[in-house]
């Protein structure tokens, strides 16, 4: 909790924070700079318990871990953590609709009070790719989550983050006219969206003319986009809008991995929402298995 609090990715102004930890290039061997992470060292905290764990921990990762996030107040949480916030914020760059766009998008269906995510992965001429994610939300319940929830959801609805829908349940109407206006002005290729939540919103697109693919949430439909996800980050070879929500469900993503290295987001794993992440994963692997012509770099990021 203190890490999102500290990135204003919570709202916890009851909430004092103060934390003591090594300092970068710290030795957590070196017993001259245990003091900055324990102030009360000496008194209710013994030099010989520390002494006596390090040793233990030296051979031992699971100790290693323990000790330095217990004791040493280090953020060891790298193993469950999917992207670095760094990593993304690398990325972070301007994104220009205001042309004809040729575009893949993905669809993350909510429950009729959650947020809907719709994920816009756009394909310049230069093919460089920019992921524009919009995501909706009931007006009438937005401030009593917020408060019940301790997220910034009523904030960023105001600052234009959150698309607020009429009512206190989702306004799948005000959605599907959101994607037919895109559909009008922009080269929209298709949407994808979890077969296993769609709802009248999909048969209605359908009706409209909208290409509309229904996106495994399996490992063998997930795990190729989701790796390539991370790896276009990585290689900074995809560029997002500077969008709050997006950092935050980013951080909160927990990695799902079966017997053969496989893997996908974990929404039942993930402690708060992920629904623009799993879009964007979907709008990329709808971009992967375009018909057209499928690069030589999608190929190869399938067998990552």
């Amino acid at each position: 909790m203190a890490i999102k609090v500290l990135k204003k990715q919570l709202i916890q102004d009851d909430t004092f924070i103060q934390i003591f930890s090594l300092d970068e290039g710290d030795e957590y061997e070196d017993e001259s700079v245990w003091k900055k992470c324990n102030p009360n060292l000496g008194i209710s905290l013994k030099f010989d318990s520390i002494r006596g764990d390090v040793v233990k921990a030296k051979n031992n990762p699971t100790r290693l871990t323990n000790l330095l996030t217990k004791t040493f107040n280090v953020w060891t949480n790298a193993a469950k953590v999917w992207i670095k916030d760094e990593d993304y914020l690398k990325c972070i760059g301007e994104i220009d609709m205001s042309t004809r766009c040729k575009i893949y998008a993905g669809l993350d269906l909510s429950s009729v009070r959650d947020i809907t995510a719709l994920s816009l992965l756009i394909e310049s001429d230069e093919k460089k790719l920019f992921n524009k994610v919009l995501c909706f939300m009931p007006e009438d319940n937005i401030r009593d989550r917020s408060e019940t929830e301790g997220v910034n959801y009523e904030l960023w609805a105001n600052q234009g983050y959150i698309i607020k829908t009429p009512g206190n349940v989702t306004d799948y109407n005000f959605i599907k006219s959101t994607i037919l206006n895109i559909a009008e002005n922009h080269d929209l290729k298709v949407v994808g969206y979890d077969r296993w939540n769609s709802s009248q919103l999909v048969i209605d697109l359908l009706a409209e003319g909208i290409v509309m693919k229904g996106f495994g949430q399996g490992f063998a439909s997930m795990s190729p986009p989701t790796k390539a996800f991370n790896y276009k980050i990585l290689k900074q070879e995809i560029t997002f809008e500077d969008n709050p929500v997006m950092r935050w469900m980013l951080s909160n993503v927990a990695i799902n991995r079966d017997a053969a290295g496989n893997e996908k987001a974990d929404k039942e794993k993930s402690a708060n929402k992920i629904d623009g992440i799993v879009a964007s994963i979907i709008a990329l692997g709808e971009y992967m298995n375009r018909e057209d012509e499928g690069s030589e770099d999608d190929y190869n990021i399938r067998a990552l």
